[in-house]
Order: structure tokens, then C-alpha cells, then sequence
């Protein structure tokens, strides 16, 4: 990926095709596509705090974070729900799952992308906060789990 590849604009029509399927199958809320907009700019605002902060590093010229990261956090965010629907309201878990699987994402990424993490220490303790408190926030509130999970057991239905 990164500037190895273009491979990652395959996002785009996968984004499409999941939208489309997704909307005839479930008929997702207003709310629920806001909420994941919202979520994708978390992370996004998350990942420039990190490269302005110097934790992170991209070898692409711009100062910005990579195009190919911001449809990530797309995907990831117009996925969410139905990747992480099974963990319903299990805070806890959620919390150290995210907090493990999180950073550990940027580290396999570390091997695949153009990132480089310039401060490790500074970098995983962030991280793992941020991703924890992410979990935590979605699986933690009824209000935030009706609005991401509400449509996605209607998958199961038909």
C-alpha cells in the first residue's frame, strides 16, 4: 500500500458495492451513516494528531496523512458495525481489545505501508488510550450501541 501500490483505491467501489448491498438488505438510519462519518473523522483527526505530534511518520510528501489511510478509516467505519455487533455491550472487552488490536494494526502496518512509528513509547501509550477509550465509548453506551448496531441484527432475520 501507500505509495507501493494503488491497490488501495479498490476501496472506493468495495465501499460502493457494501453501501448499496447494505441499504437494500438493512435500510441503515440517517443517524447510523452520520455516526460513522463522525467515526471515520475521529480517526482520521486521531491519525494527523499522531503524524503532527511526530509519533508517526509517512513517507509520502504531503504533510497530511496518506490518501490511502483516510479510505481506510472509511472502510473501517462503514464496517463497524457489522465486524463489531458481536460485542455488544461487553465494555471491557472491547475496551482491551481495542486497546491491544488497535496499536497493533499500526505496527503490522509498520511492514506492509509507508509508516514509520518515530516514538514507540510515546506512540503505544497514546494508542492504546485512544483506541481503549474509542471501544469503550461505543460498547459502553446504549445510546452509541442503538445507533451503530441498531439495523445490523436485521441481517440475521433474512
Amino acid at each position: 500500500m501507500g505509495s507501493q501500490s494503488n491497490l488501495y483505491w479498490l476501496i472506493i467501489p468495495l465501499s460502493i458495492a457494501y453501501l448499496l448491498i447494505e441499504y437494500f438488505r438493512i435500510k441503515p438510519s440517517i443517524k447510523q451513516y452520520l455516526s460513522r462519518m463522525l467515526l471515520a473523522l475521529i480517526g482520521i483527526g486521531f491519525d494527523s494528531l499522531l503524524t503532527y505530534c511526530n509519533l508517526i511518520k509517512f513517507n509520502e510528501l504531503s504533510a497530511l496523512i496518506p490518501t490511502w489511510l483516510v479510505l481506510l478509516w472509511f472502510w473501517f467505519a462503514l464496517t463497524y458495525s457489522g465486524c463489531y455487533q458481536w460485542l455488544g455491550n461487553k465494555t471491557f472487552i472491547a475496551m482491551f481489545m481495542g486497546g491491544i488490536l488497535g496499536p497493533l494494526t499500526y505496527w503490522g502496518a509498520t511492514h506492509l505501508t509507508s509508516l514509520k512509528i518515530i516514538n514507540a513509547t510515546g506512540f503505544f501509550a497514546i494508542s492504546i488510550i485512544f483506541w481503549s477509550v474509542l471501544f469503550a465509548s461505543i460498547h459502553g453506551s446504549k445510546k452509541l450501541q442503538k445507533i451503530f448496531f441498531n439495523n445490523s441484527a436485521k441481517i440475521k432475520e433474512m
